[in-house]
């Protein structure tokens, strides 16, 4: 019998995982922890121009606010711009404008936050840099993790997320000549097409440096440590109907993946833990 507690968590990357562990897991006495990661790790550590901080993007903005209120130097007007709702009558207002004319007259704090991250992810793609220290965290974090379970005697299984990117560049029949950009997920049409080739192909060319690096870091672990670690780098390689795979550079959709995903995760579980 199985007692399977669902932790994980949209957005977190190793360091986060870490921090759950401590503080939400270790209590429980877990007999097995299973890891599931990798492409949010790539993303935090390519989406920032300053990487000597390499926060999380929530880290990073809780960091900014506190500086500008510890310097005194959050304005009114700024502070007033942040508010949630702002007022109920210029909501309204704005959006009634929006609504039959077409006319933003000021962005929500959703709209603007997108705005300035996508410009972000421009200037820092044309920089077009590989963080090295993004692989040098991942493996120090799930190290951390292998540690925690030495300490509090539960097994650990490491599954490296896969990402379409990483098979498309193994030649993937059919998939060798997309135009990147046109996946690139911008919704609202924030960004030109000419930004989001660049966007995109800083994204492609980078994760794919990324996923070959732990990949062969994974196949090292395994070598040397007493946990499971898997990598499912090119779990779409041999698919024999990819066209119903969903794509979008670095993530993927496991309803659209044909459960390929979760039917691989189970079925290695069960290995690991010696099961039929």
């Amino acid at each position: 019998n199985f007692r399977v507690i669902t932790a994980g968590h949209s957005g977190y990357a190793t360091i986060n995982q870490v921090n759950r562990l401590v503080s939400d897991i270790i209590y429980l006495k877990p007999e097995h922890v299973v890891f599931f990661d990798g492409i949010n790790d790539f993303l935090h550590s390519h989406n920032s121009m300053n990487w000597e901080i390499n926060d999380t993007i929530h880290q990073n903005k809780y960091r900014k606010l506190f500086l500008k209120v510890s310097e005194g130097k959050l304005h009114f007007k700024e502070f007033f711009l942040t508010l949630p709702g702002r007022f109920y009558s210029i909501t309204l207002f704005e959006k009634t404008l929006k609504k039959i004319l077409g006319i933003n007259l000021m962005p929500d704090k959703v709209e603007r936050e997108l705005i300035e991250e996508l410009n972000k992810r421009v200037l820092i793609a044309e920089r077009n840099k590989f963080n090295e220290k993004g692989i040098i965290n991942y493996i120090q974090n799930h190290k951390i993790l292998d540690a925690l379970g030495t300490e509090f005697e539960f097994k650990t299984i490491h599954i490296f997320q896969p990402t379409l990117s990483y098979d498309i560049h193994q030649k993937i029949s059919g998939f060798d000549k997309i135009d990147y950009e046109d996946y690139f997920p911008d919704v609202r049409n924030i960004l030109d097409k000419n930004k989001k080739k660049i966007v995109s192909n800083f994204y492609y060319e980078n994760s794919i440096k990324f996923y070959k690096a732990i990949e062969d870091k994974f196949e090292d672990l395994n070598k040397v440590s007493d946990n499971k670690y898997i990598s499912y780098a090119n779990i779409f390689r041999n698919q024999s109907d990819i066209s119903k795979i969903y794509y979008d550079f670095v993530h993927y959709n496991d309803y659209f993946a044909i459960n390929v995903i979760s039917k691989k995760i189970s079925s290695d579980i069960l290995k690991t833990l010696n099961c039929s």
